[in-house]
């Protein structure tokens, strides 16, 4: 989470205001998302269905606008890039929902 803490850093020490979206350029729908999550942590993908929403959109992508990129020199890693590096280290603080907290 190195890449996300240092793009929030610089959001920090800068001037950049308003609704800030960080993250990668990848579009994933929460399916795909959550089949990767199943993956990386050892779980039956194979046991996650797929379904509609009722409403709204099924891709989520939250796209930098134009001051984001600008305040923000950090590359964010797409979802499948950041948990493709393995499962994360909960030995460290103990905490199993906030490896890094």
């Amino acid at each position: 989470m190195t890449d996300l803490a240092a793009a929030l850093c610089e959001l920090a020490e800068g001037d950049c205001g308003g609704v800030v979206h960080l993250g990668g350029a990848e579009a994933l729908s929460r399916y795909e998302l959550g089949t990767l999550l199943a993956e990386r942590d050892g779980l039956d993908a194979g046991a996650l269905r797929a379904g509609k929403r009722p409403s709204g959109p099924s891709v989520i992508r939250l796209i930098a606008g134009a001051e984001t990129r600008r305040a923000v020199r950090t590359r964010l890693r797409g979802a499948r890039e950041f948990l493709s590096s393995g499962r994360p280290d909960t030995e460290r603080t103990g905490n199993s929902r906030h490896p890094d907290g």
